[in-house]
């Protein structure tokens, strides 16, 4: 509960004012879609060019350069994405990140795929 609300970007009267979606706003009317490692809460924003948020837990991902890498496999996957226009999107950490089975060898290949699938999916409820 504390780290949605570090990522408030400000009150929710300054953020509705600048057309922008706080993060605490998302999470109680936001629609969400859930993979095995991932959660994504999202709101349609009519009129606004859209945002991301992302939040990658210490507790399921302890290095910081492996979780800077998963961020930037979202941030690009959200980028190339043309439908995502008038979305405020928030992505969340669910679960462990690295199983026994793959020991990190393919962690950002198999992110970027989970990640893709729920996209697909917010992007098919819109």
């Amino acid at each position: 509960q504390s780290d949605v609300d570090e990522l408030t970007t400000s009150g929710d009267a300054g953020a509705a004012a600048q057309g922008k979606v706080s993060a605490k706003a998302l999470l109680k009317r936001g629609r969400r879609a859930h993979s095995r490692r991932l959660t994504v809460c999202f709101l349609v924003s009519a009129g606004s060019p859209g945002g991301l948020v992302m939040s990658i837990q210490k507790r399921f991902l302890k290095s910081a350069v492996q979780r800077n890498a998963v961020k930037r496999q979202i941030r690009e996957l959200v980028r190339l994405e043309p439908t995502v226009q008038g979305l405020q999107v928030m992505i969340m950490g669910r679960a462990p990140f690295l199983d026994s089975k793959s020991g990190g060898r393919n962690l950002k290949r198999s992110i970027r795929q989970e990640a893709a699938g729920l996209m697909a999916t917010v992007v098919g409820r819109k």
